[in-house]
């Protein structure tokens, strides 16, 4: 893990200057945080072409924010472009999700096979055991959830939508909630039945 030799106050300062210094600047902040791919390799699973890309995406989106004075340096540098990156692998893996082609045999005219009942209901049971884990974990973290993993919404349409301060809020509330049902689930392996 490379740490930069230079504050964010002369990043900031280098990028905001503009022309050719602004490049030079991005560039090294650019390589100064690569090992933050390599974090996201194993937390997201993404291919290293898809990781690359949010990552340059991340450092470009974070230059034209400090370069237009959005960066408001309430956080660190380093924080921020995480924050950015982590969005970034956040929007390609909802974008594999949603893009994602589902084969569909042919079914015969005479309507779903057995076989085909029964793998239907066998989804439509674990739906209904992990809608009763969800239950158990309280309305809050049930929201939470929801918003996050089965409507799709970002951390700061939650916190608008649930009344929470900040997104870091939600973030927390969000992971705690996650962590307890992952707990739930493995306790009793019924996704395994």
């Amino acid at each position: 893990m490379s740490t930069p030799s230079f504050s964010d106050a002369e990043i900031v300062e280098g990028i905001q200057q503009g022309g050719p210094m602004r490049e030079q600047w991005i560039t090294r902040l650019y390589g100064s945080y690569l090992h933050y791919i390599n974090k996201a390799r194993v937390k997201y699973q993404l291919s290293d072409e898809d990781l690359q890309d949010a990552y340059a995406d991340a450092v470009i989106a974070l230059g034209e924010q400090v370069a237009d004075g959005r960066f408001r340096e309430e956080a660190k540098l380093s924080t921020y472009l995480y924050r950015i990156f982590f969005n970034k692998c956040v929007d390609i893996i909802r974008k594999y999700a949603t893009n994602r082609v589902v084969a569909m045999p042919d079914l015969p005219d005479t309507g779903l096979t057995e076989r085909d009942s029964l793998d239907d209901l066998a989804i439509q049971d674990q739906m209904e055991v992990l809608g009763k884990y969800l239950d158990q974990l309280g309305d809050r973290c049930k929201q939470i959830l929801l918003y996050w993993g089965y409507w799709g919404y970002n951390m700061h349409e939650i916190a608008e939508k649930m009344g929470f301060k900040n997104n870091k809020s939600v973030i927390s509330q969000k992971h705690k909630c996650f962590e307890k049902l992952k707990k739930m689930i493995r306790q009793d392996d019924f996704l395994d039945t």
